[in-house]
Parts: C-alpha cells; sequence; structure tokens
C-alpha cells in the first residue's frame, strides 16, 4: 500500500494523503468551473477571478486600478511631466503665495498684530457680539494684496470662527 511518504517519512509529491482525498497527481482541482475571465478596464488584459467576485473585480492589479483612478478628469495633473507642472502652469497656482501664507502664520509680526487686534475688539466678535469662543483676526486687505498693510492693526477685526468663514469669500465652503 502507498502511504505518501518517501524513506525519510516526507510526503512525496503526487500521492494519495488520504483515503477519501481528491489531490492526487492529475486530478482536476475543485475549483475548477468556479472562475471567470475578465478584461481589465486599464491595461485590456485578461485575468482570471473566482466567480463570486466577478462583479467587484475590474482590474487586473492594484497598479491598474491606481493608473486608471488617475486618468481623465479626475486628475488635471494626468499625463504632464513634473517640469510642466511647477509654478505658474501648475492648475493649482494661486500666484505664488504659498510660501507667504506659509510663514504668516509663523512670524512675530503677524503674531503681535493678531494680540494687538483682539486687544482693541476687546476679545469679542465684531459681527455677532460673541465673547468667550475661538476667535481670529481678518484681514480686511488681504495679506498677499498689500504687504504695507499686513501688520497695520486698523487693518484687522476680530471675528469668531463662524462670522469668519461668512464674511471671508476664500472661506465660505468652510461655513459650520
Amino acid at each position: 500500500m502507498d502511504t505518501g511518504r518517501d524513506e525519510l517519512g516526507r510526503f512525496s509529491p503526487g500521492s494519495q494523503i488520504g483515503r477519501n482525498t481528491q489531490f492526487k497527481k492529475g486530478n482536476v482541482s475543485p475549483l475548477h468551473g468556479r472562475n471567470t475571465t475578465l478584461t481589465c478596464r486599464n491595461c485590456s488584459k485578461e485575468y482570471i477571478v473566482q466567480n463570486h467576485r466577478k462583479d467587484k473585480s475590474h482590474f487586473c492589479s492594484r497598479s491598474c486600478a491606481s493608473l486608471y483612478n488617475l486618468k481623465g478628469s479626475r486628475s488635471p495633473m494626468w499625463g504632464k511631466s513634473n517640469i510642466w507642472v511647477i509654478g505658474d502652469k501648475n492648475p493649482n497656482w494661486n500666484g505664488g503665495s504659498s510660501k507667504t501664507d506659509k510663514l504668516r502664520h509663523h512670524n512675530e509680526g503677524y503674531m503681535n498684530w493678531r494680540r494687538r487686534v483682539f486687544d482693541r475688539d476687546n476679545y469679542t466678535c465684531q459681527k455677532c457680539g460673541a465673547h468667550g469662543v475661538y476667535l481670529e483676526a481678518h484681514h480686511i486687505i488681504p495679506w498677499r494684496e498689500s504687504i504695507e498693510a499686513r501688520f497695520d492693526i486698523n487693518n484687522g477685526i476680530t471675528y469668531c470662527k463662524k462670522c469668519h468663514a461668512e464674511m471671508d469669500k476664500f472661506r465660505k465652503v468652510g461655513v459650520l
């Protein structure tokens, strides 16, 4: 009788392991016929997927799914090399203001201006009169439009977060 083991006691490939096993050399896998061949939406390559996943699977690999999701109108950067998307050629270009905007909140002059505006307005929202809430100092003449007026106390007004979102044209999306 074939035990399915070699002289060292290891299982031999292609041998019968148990009395009722189907995994003999040359037998068909029990999963045979439960697979479907689909076509990748990105590269049009055919790939095999199990039947229970045929409605959920659309790509042959994760990299094809990632590439497909970056194509077309979903990303203005699709198909452009880095050289063409630097500076004013980038679709997200905002007039070169990002460097100064990042430095604004870490600037000692800005922090002093902000504190002086709050002191002048007695830490009260100038639109709704809220006191004891989170306050923001708003530039009447925008930061990027006037270098001279950036730290002028007369160019600032105190708003609560909600009123600032309503007043600031760049933040209307963030109304609470």
